[in-house]
């Protein structure tokens, strides 16, 4: 049935062509048959039929076009069952596009174009559903990372993260029910979360509260409560430690105070002063210790007298003591205070000074100690050791020079030192990317070099070898390549496009990495495209022509056909819009005039047949203006005017004729007033009134004509200053025009027009403004990967501008360039990975985010070390963050490692700067009270912490040791720890 349908369809299609024919004018024979076998010659049948049939419309005997159009209609029929069954291809073909199923819809239009490979319809079927495949495609890819990051986020917790991931998976694909399911649950979750947030709130809240009043108990019970809800939160674990100490000291008051007043009630003062004294300082806030102590001293008091001449003792070698102590002199000073103490045990004072004296001689022994251990490290080499030692023997005594100056001079030996490394180093860098990208000589000046700076150094040695037998390789590889490109060289040069493609395929295979032969691959691949092209081109200038040539000739419809035609094949053309709107016009006005003109005659022909003679032929005059060519209006008027003249009323009609013409005049009808007067003469030739209304129709009309001339010649200009863009003098054109004819609605449009494209040119203006700074900016802050796509866009703006496509230019050379680093790095991380070298892995990766800071891979393969390093964790040793102070040493300690486990580890720490400068952390290991060794880095103030990965294994006294604590020393300001652990190399299982 639908086979049957079609067959109607392309029957009536068929012959709907004859009524174009019938409804057309034509050129000359020689051209329609001219143009009829060129849309013969392009299987162009419709066409080429349509055109035949009009060339024999001239010539009606000629034999030729007959035979091409018995010729085409055989073809169709031939065709017919081909064309119906692709037709039916591309049916199925848009049923299954619109099922979603773009492989059939693709096979089914790859099967109809295969049937009429002429039909470009298919062909563009398949890029579009192609293009909406892959979007689709990419958008499920994203819609699917969303929904896995989501639920990564769920494990974690993080329900806010993940409720706004799965909105947004939500927008790609509206409703789908696991996400929607998810949401729902993802909602309870934080609801629940929330609630148990505020409750810990709550709960910690209370307990401070409870802790200010002094209510230890009930705020431990609510502290205890908070930390089931999270165990894991510093601040709640931090509390329960100071209420704990809190009770304890508690305790330990109450004790002490039963204590001192049971001596009091027995009289026993001085003990009970000493326990007042003890609670006192276990709880220094509490009055009533000091409020007892008043009443014991009163009781003392009374006693004093006999203790005067004591005291006096007591004081005077408390004096000499002080003088001693003020002049350093520490061991005399010792002596004095205790005296002192002989006479007066319970004292504070000299017991509190013979303790700052044994303080000061225990600090000057560790500061010498630490002096003299610095000066044999140092005169051993150990430089980091010695500068630990200095460091520490500076923060003993800051006032100190001669620490100072050690630690300046070390510092200067490790920069000398470290300048000799960072050379050897980028040389040795230099000469690795060289030889990782095959610039092997290159390579091997540059590993010449390397050597020079270390001569005992392996691995440059190693390289330069290797260098030496692939260069020799890649002469041999450069004369086979070289001998492939110049034989496809050759077929290209003789157009062999097939037997080069060939050719430069060999080349390529020969050496991959070369550019040359995919250029020359895609040269061939455009030259057979640009063949296409150039077709589709020509076949648009013949239509173009033929079209132009049909409009100049007034065969619109034809003419508008190929217009029509034309604009298919070039859409973004804009010549044949503006024709076909211009036949439109035309058309439309035609249809208008045949209107107009049928309206006279039938009235005319109505007022005749009542025999109203003078009023029909008016009414024929006015046909007759409307379609000057047509005869009958003539051959009308001929007849009445014979009527007229048989009636001999010659002066009724003068008279009529008179009246009509003041009529029209009155009206500023000047035409058809002219026409009355004219008319008038007819019938009394000699009348000086009509001839005087006739010179002034005459002026009248000139003077119209005139102003008419002036409005189309201004039109004209606006239109053409128009076309060249020339908008300002366009619209003081248009504005002209408008000044001879107000009312004019064309100069109106134009203007209006105008005015929207220069706004319009304003907006461009400040746009390209806009993204040029926003590209500067970018450019300056070496974000070129964000300014050439500012720059880009500043180019599709304003094209013809130098400047935006010099920077696109200039950042691609850049982005060329650091690619080419950023992949050494790369190549450098994967294989130290692959090695399970972490270290160099890590250095290496570092080095490429720095190149490239939002490329994804380096900072991907971060995490995975830093996933496999804890996963192979030995010991942690921090899991909560914690502040070490400037200058004081904090001590981890841990149970010894089985020496089986001491191979390939590594300290990892989590740490940040929290001063405002830089400051310098220590890391050292050792043994009960042994430094056993260590190291030094630098930290920059940073928002985050950083992650530092020490290969401590490095240190033979890690691995022969039984090193059992591993400690942090910050210097020049506070250092914040998150995270410490001991873990290996998932080789070393």
């Amino acid at each position: 049935m639908a086979r049957l349908l079609f067959k109607y369809i392309f029957i009536f299609l068929l012959f709907s062509h004859i009524n174009i024919l019938l409804a057309q004018s034509s050129s000359t024979y020689t051209e329609l048959i001219t143009s009829a076998d060129n849309y013969f010659s392009k299987k162009d049948y419709y066409n080429a039929k349509t055109t035949y049939q009009l060339a024999l419309q001239l010539d009606k005997n000629a034999e030729y076009p007959k035979k091409k159009i018995e010729e085409i209609i055989q073809i169709l029929n031939n065709e017919l069952e081909l064309r119906i069954i692709f037709e039916e291809k591309m049916q199925y073909a848009e049923e299954a596009y619109v099922d979603k199923d773009y492989q059939k819809a693709i096979e089914l239009y790859k099967e109809a174009s295969a049937l009429i490979d002429y039909e470009d319809k298919p062909k563009q079927e398949i890029i579009r559903i192609k293009k909406e495949w892959a979007d689709l495609i990419n958008k499920q890819s994203k819609f699917d990372l969303l929904f896995a990051e989501a639920q990564e986020d769920k494990q974690l917790e993080d329900f806010v993260s993940a409720i706004l991931k799965l909105e947004e998976a939500d927008k790609l694909f509206p409703g789908k029910l696991e996400v929607t399911t998810e949401l729902a649950l993802l909602n309870v979750l934080f609801k629940q979360q929330n609630a148990k947030i505020q409750e810990f709130r709550r709960l910690m809240s209370d307990a401070d509260l409870y802790m200010e009043q002094n209510r230890f108990q009930i705020a431990l019970k609510n502290y205890q409560e908070a930390a089931n809800l999270f165990e894991n939160d510093s601040q709640v674990q931090n509390q329960l430690m100071l209420v704990k100490d809190a009770i304890k000291i508690n305790d330990a008051y109450n004790l002490a105070i039963e204590k001192a007043d049971a001596h009091y009630i027995a009289l026993e003062l001085d003990d009970a002063k000493k326990a007042y004294l003890e609670a006192a300082k276990i709880w220094p806030e509490k009055t009533y210790p000091g409020n007892m102590l008043a009443k014991l001293n009163e009781a003392n008091k009374r006693i004093a007298d006999d203790l005067e001449r004591f005291n006096s003792e007591y004081d005077s070698k408390i004096y000499l003591a002080d003088q001693q102590f003020k002049n350093q002199m520490y061991k005399q000073a010792f002596d004095m205070y205790t005296k002192a103490i002989d006479l007066k045990p319970d004292e504070e004072y000299p017991q509190n000074q013979i303790h700052t004296i044994n303080a000061i001689l225990k600090k000057n022994k560790e500061y010498n100690n630490l002096i003299e251990n610095g000066d044999l490290k140092l005169s051993q080499g150990k430089l980091n050791d010695a500068l630990f030692d200095y460091y520490k023997a500076k923060n003993l005594k800051p006032g100190e020079k001669y620490p100072q100056e050690k630690i300046a001079q070390i510092d200067e030996v490790l920069y000398s030192k470290n300048a000799e490394e960072k050379n050897y180093q980028n040389q040795l860098k230099i000469a690795d990317s060289l030889f990782d990208n095959k610039l092997w000589e290159s390579a091997i000046s540059q590993y010449i070099k390397v050597i020079a700076l270390k001569e005992n150094e392996e691995h440059p040695k190693k390289r330069l070898s290797e260098a030496k037998l692939l260069l020799s390789d890649q002469n041999k590889l450069n004369a086979s390549y070289q001998s492939a490109i110049q034989i496809a060289d050759d077929y290209f040069d003789r157009q062999l496009f097939s037997e080069a493609r060939k050719a430069y395929l060999n080349a390529n295979r020969i050496k991959p990495d070369e550019q040359y032969p995919l250029y020359k691959i895609e040269d061939i691949n455009t030259i057979v495209e640009q063949k296409g092209i150039r077709e589709r081109n020509n076949r648009y200038r013949e239509l173009v022509a033929s079209a132009d040539k049909l409009f100049e000739e007034k065969a619109y419809t034809i003419s508008l056909t190929q217009y029509k035609q034309a604009n298919v094949l070039k859409p973004n053309e804009v010549y044949p819009p503006q024709q076909i709107a211009k036949i439109d016009q035309i058309l439309s006005t035609q249809n208008e005039l045949d209107n107009i003109y049928s309206q006279f005659i039938k009235s005319a022909d109505s007022t005749f047949y009542l025999n109203e003679l003078i009023s029909a032929r008016e009414i024929y005059v006015q046909a007759n203006e409307v379609k000057p060519k047509k005869e009958y209006p003539i051959e009308q008027i001929n007849k009445i005017d014979h009527l007229l003249s048989d009636l001999n009323d010659i002066e009724q009609n003068y008279i009529l004729a008179i009246e009509r013409a003041d009529a029209s005049f009155a009206n500023i009808k000047y035409e058809s007033a002219k026409k009355h007067y004219s008319l008038a003469l007819t019938y009394k030739p000699d009348e000086a009134y009509p001839k005087l209304k006739i010179e002034e129709m005459d002026a009248l009309l000139a003077e119209i004509s005139f102003m008419e001339a002036a409005y189309q010649n201004a039109i004209l200009k606006g239109d053409q200053n128009f076309e060249v863009e020339q908008y300002l003098l366009s619209i003081d054109n248009y504005r002209e025009a408008l000044g001879i004819k107000e009312n004019e609605e064309y100069p109106k449009t134009r203007i209006a027009a105008i005015e929207l494209i220069l706004d319009n040119l304003d907006q461009i203006e400040m746009l390209y403004n806009l993204a040029l700074t926003d590209a500067d900016n970018f450019f300056r802050k070496y974000k070129y990967t964000n300014a050439l796509t500012f720059y880009e866009k500043a180019k599709s703006l304003k094209p013809q501008e130098a400047y935006p496509q010099d920077q696109i230019a200039k950042i691609k050379n850049i982005l060329a360039a650091l690619d080419l680093e950023y992949k050494g790095f790369i190549k450098q991380g994967d294989d130290a990975y692959r090695l399970v070298i972490f270290q160099d892995a890590i250095v290496a990766y570092e080095n490429a985010i720095g190149v490239f800071p939002d490329e994804a891979y380096p900072k991907m393969m971060l995490d995975k070390i830093d996933e496999r390093i804890r996963r192979e964790s030995v010991v942690i040793l921090v899991a909560t963050p914690e502040i070490i102070e400037a200058g004081k040493e904090k001590r981890y300690v841990f149970k010894p490692i089985d020496y089986r486990d001491r191979q390939n580890n590594y300290i990892l720490i989590e740490m940040k700067n929290a001063a405002v400068e830089p400051i310098r952390a220590f890391i050292n290991f050792g043994q009960d009270s042994m430094k056993n060794g260590g190291y030094s880095v630098t930290l920059l103030q940073r928002d985050g912490y950083t992650k530092y990965f020490v290969r401590i294994d490095k240190h033979m006294r890690w691995q022969s040791k039984d090193n059992n604590w591993i400690s942090l020393l910050p210097e020049g300001g506070d250092l914040d720890v998150k995270f410490i652990q001991i873990s290996r190399d998932e080789k070393s299982n």
